[in-house]
């Protein structure tokens, strides 16, 4: 088996099914202070259906995990490596006390790349899709739009398990799928 694919691969847009990252939901009234106080970023700047890079450490400083954060209305999506998130989830769980958060592994989003030359197309025809419940994709953009590598322009979709089947055409018109490796050279050179 091919260790990575071959570089040229990502001169075409190509989408990318990534099972090795997993989204933690943080919810709850207290929620934005209790990510203040445990994460490395200002998660007050971080606006409605916009994200940030975070990192989490321990009392020592030793950094654990490091986080894109997408803040969806009163919630936020703590998007990393499922293994790191799993670990991080249940130590910062522990210091919850008496504030008002849930946490929670959300399976029903799946994490998608984009990759290539045709994203805004894609994307257009994305949110115009007639899924039958609304407003259901979920764009991360940073830190995969505004990087330095203008050839390999890029973004993570968190597609709503529910809507992955009604979607999935329009991405096949327009993309071929990858391998989880494309990623991982994506985010390299990104």
């Amino acid at each position: 088996e091919m260790l990575f694919p071959e570089l040229s691969a990502l001169a075409e847009t190509i989408v990318v099914p990534i099972d090795s990252i997993g989204v933690l939901r943080v919810s709850g009234h207290d929620a934005e202070e209790f990510l203040q106080a445990q994460l490395t970023s200002d998660i007050s700047n971080i606006l409605p259906n916009s994200s940030a890079i975070a990192g989490y450490c321990n009392p020592k400083g030793r950094l654990l995990a490091v986080f894109t954060i997408f803040r969806e209305k009163g919630d936020y999506l703590l998007i990393s490596e499922s293994e790191a998130l799993l670990k991080v989830a249940k130590t910062l769980s522990m210091y919850i006390l008496r504030l008002k958060v849930n946490l929670v592994i959300d399976r029903s989003l799946i994490p998608v790349g984009f990759i290539g030359g045709e994203l805004d197309q894609i994307m257009r025809k994305l949110r115009e899709a007639d899924v039958g419940k609304g407003d259901t994709i979920n764009f991360i953009k940073e830190p995969y739009v505004s990087f330095v590598w203008p050839n390999y322009p890029g973004l993570l979709a968190l597609l709503p398990e529910f809507c992955v089947k009604a979607v999935w055409p329009i991405v096949a018109e327009h993309a071929k799928i990858g391998h989880p490796r494309h990623w991982d050279l994506f985010e390299i050179r990104a």
